[in-house]
């Protein structure tokens, strides 16, 4: 995001592009994490981010603060060790 000099707008849209599910093409949204209007939880998102950047792998947070799932993705034997490691503390 420094490198790039991006602004919050842009660093959210990239976010958001690395969370797209599989199959989801540019244009169509999820219903994930957004409330009655229809808007994405801003919390939920920046917690997609942190996750993220913690653990190196795609995050994705279906539902809201209350109840929900966190999908995470690993790409090889090392993100899952990575990813237990971590939460296991």
């Amino acid at each position: 995001i420094i490198n790039k000099n991006l602004s919050v707008r842009e660093a959210e849209a990239l976010a958001g592009s690395l969370n797209k599910p599989a199959g989801q093409t540019e244009g169509t949204t999820s219903t994930a994490g957004r409330g009655a209007s229809g808007e994405r939880d801003p919390n939920i998102a920046a917690l997609e981010q942190r996750f993220i950047e913690l653990l190196g792998v795609k995050v994705r947070i279906d539902g809201g603060t209350e109840s929900g799932i966190v999908h995470i993705d690993y790409y090889s034997a090392a993100d899952l060790d990575k990813i237990y490691n971590l939460l296991e503390g």
